[in-house]
């Protein structure tokens, strides 16, 4: 099964290791709903000797939980850069535009065009580029969570991970 379980018959693990016939070292119980281990475990920890001791499915897997809170960690810092390096992008594209249309502007400004009309002419296009930008990431990198979400697209195996989708909600 993995590093740390062994799926085996029980009669077979009782001969194994010479356990009574009335003696367990342990009981896996899957719910319905796995968001409600922790109430269960609180549940049945009040009738358990104190020799047992009750684990729900995130406590048997903290160090996956840790690995995956990292890895949001280090995801959302990789975003931030791939977010500031496409900030750096729209201004680099605004300066060549105006490098390159120099003899446009040069033209506007013999027919009186002010410099702050000027400033105010780019800044627009800046923004209007950004907010195209913007909204066309929202509306597609939403249609995806949507999608993902509403087809429930990405299987996992239930003897492995105790769920059968990825949850992204």
């Amino acid at each position: 099964y993995d590093s740390q379980f062994l799926l085996m018959q029980i009669d077979h693990v009782r001969e194994l290791f010479e356990t009574p016939q009335d003696e367990l070292s342990g009981i896996d119980i899957m719910l319905h709903d796995p968001h409600k281990a922790h109430a269960f475990v609180e549940k049945i920890s009040s009738w358990l000797p104190p020799t047992y001791e009750a684990l729900t499915w995130d406590q048997l897997n903290e160090d996956l939980f840790r690995a995956i809170h990292l890895e949001r960690w280090v995801f959302s810092i990789i975003m931030g850069i791939v977010v500031i390096v496409a900030s750096l992008n729209v201004i680099a594209v605004l300066v060549l535009t105006i490098l390159f249309r120099r003899r446009e502007v040069a033209i506007l400004q013999v027919l009186g065009l002010r410099p702050r009309m000027l400033r105010r002419l780019f800044t627009w296009g800046g923004i209007r580029l950004a907010v195209i930008g913007t909204f066309s990431g929202i509306v597609i990198g939403g249609g995806l969570m949507w999608f993902f979400i509403s087809t429930k697209l990405i299987h996992l195996a239930p003897e492995i991970y105790f769920l059968k989708t990825l949850p992204l909600e």
